[in-house]
């Protein structure tokens, strides 16, 4: 996907309705999606990388004028081009559902991504529960981390690459 004159590369940040906000380099653009490439290629999710066109530089609005093929599609929630998914579950209050977690777990393999589990309020479960749960899951092969604002160990994640 190459921009023409007049048309710029970004990805789509945020979707509300029908607009769809694009960032291309430091701009964000309000954008409508083409009524073309909607018959064409369905929907345009958060992540995709898009052409815009008919910019309006002074009011930041445009149009999608084409999507580029996705590297990978997340279904809940919808998202395209993910590069790494971190599930963060609460270890108490709300009580934690391994189900729940087993399901979302699903979902992004599904996708064709690896995710790595957070488990929160730790401080508040009980320390042997929040252990075995740790543990059963990184047999499983999953990175795991365990962490609780209250003591301030947010910072336990060795290896994960923070930030893409």
């Amino acid at each position: 996907m190459t921009a023409d004159a007049g048309q710029r590369e970004g990805t789509v940040v945020r979707r509300v309705n029908n607009v769809f906000w694009v960032q291309a380099g430091s701009d964000v653009f309000a954008c409508q999606v083409r009524a073309r490439l909607r018959k064409e290629q369905g929907s345009v999710l958060i992540g995709d990388r898009v052409t815009i066109g008919s910019l309006d530089h002074a009011n930041r609005i445009g149009a999608i004028e084409a999507v580029a093929s996705r590297r990978n599609v997340l279904r809940r929630p919808s998202l395209a081009n993910v590069d790494q998914v971190v599930v963060v579950v609460a270890a108490a209050e709300p009580e934690f559902q391994p189900q729940a977690l087993d399901r979302f777990l699903v979902l992004v393999h599904m996708s064709g991504l690896e995710p790595r589990i957070v488990w929160t309020k730790t401080d508040l479960a009980d320390v042997g529960e929040v252990r075995g749960w740790t543990q059963r899951y990184a047999s499983l092969g999953y990175p795991v981390a365990a962490v609780s604002a209250r003591r301030g160990d947010l910072g336990a994640f060795p290896g994960w690459q923070i930030g893409r």
